[in-house]
């Protein structure tokens, strides 16, 4: 996840392959598609992505205190 690629292995700084594939589904996403794409828990696995890339790569980031509020509407 540092470095922001996707690679063909899995090591210790990589996104389990299963998530990789979830984060590659949201990024290759067409906006102007009306499927429901992903399950509330694919939903809820891409949030903790998403919060734990932005805590990697920003000094300083806390968690949102309203998390629990993207939890719900992500379910």
């Amino acid at each position: 996840m540092r470095e922001g690629i996707f690679v063909p292995f899995e090591s210790v700084s990589c996104l389990p392959k299963s998530d990789s594939f979830l984060l590659k589904k949201l990024l290759e996403l067409r906006f102007d598609s009306t499927q429901v794409l992903f399950t509330s828990k694919e939903r809820q696995a891409l949030l903790s992505i998403i919060i734990d890339y932005y805590a990697l790569h920003l000094d300083g980031f806390r968690k949102p205190k309203s998390l629990e509020v993207l939890v719900e509407v992500f379910s």
